[in-house]
């Protein structure tokens, strides 16, 4: 029976500010991936006032027109 695998190939040692960068380049596209969302959001809201207010709005008229 061979022997238990204890052989570690060593790994490139990674500077610390490509570390940093990588995290920062990380949550700058993780909030740039949620601005169109937020923005899909906003326009939705917006249009759901505008047409709870053009509603509000136009019973009143189109009932004195009776």
């Amino acid at each position: 029976m061979q022997g238990i695998y204890t052989y570690f190939p060593e790994t490139n040692y990674v500077p610390r500010e490509y570390s940093v960068a990588a995290i920062l380049l990380l949550i700058f596209v993780v909030f740039i991936s949620f601005v169109p969302v937020i923005i899909i959001i906003i326009i939705i809201i917006i249009i759901v006032v505008v047409v709870v207010v053009v509603d509000v709005a136009w019973k009143p008229c189109h009932l004195a027109s009776w």
